[in-house]
């Protein structure tokens, strides 16, 4: 089992491609291949649809400072013991899709309904997978990596 400081050190791989005109920006952490992905089996997808973005459909400098304070807390509410972690972020077309592995779905709306908040709502979508071998992550960063 990983532990909170040796998933805080994991690096991050990042790229950008272009799908129909618009770019997408990738960053998914690199886990070692000894990593067990299969003891986080459900998979969330959690989408932010941005209340300001630019015409490439990319934050406005607002925006990204709203989506960097959600990061910081939601990360801090899921990774804090292991309990689910944060894989991949997909930034594109006005959205950007927080990708989390967790050991337990109800658990993690849980902490998202205990998280601090805004005033207003934080503008998100879930969705929730089984995914025991992170076939999902697996795919999108294949394909990110084939585009640059």
């Amino acid at each position: 089992m990983i532990t909170p400081e040796e998933l805080k050190n994991l690096e991050w791989g990042v790229t950008e491609s272009v799908h129909d005109a618009r770019p997408i920006w990738y960053r998914w952490r690199r886990f070692d291949e000894n990593f067990r992905c299969d003891v986080f089996p459900m998979r969330l997808n959690i989408i932010w649809q941005m209340f300001s973005a630019t015409d490439e459909g990319l934050p406005t400098q607002p925006e990204f400072d709203r989506m960097k304070v959600f990061e910081d807390r939601i990360v801090s509410a899921l990774e804090c013991d292991c309990h689910s972690i944060l894989s991949l972020v997909i930034t594109t077309n006005s959205k950007r899709e927080y990708v989390f592995h967790s050991q337990d779905a109800s658990a993690v709306i849980d902490r998202l309904i205990k998280m601090p908040q805004e005033e207003k709502r934080y503008p998100l979508d879930i969705l929730q997978n089984e995914d025991i071998y992170w076939e999902y992550d697996d795919r999108v960063v294949a394909q990110a990596l084939a585009c640059c």
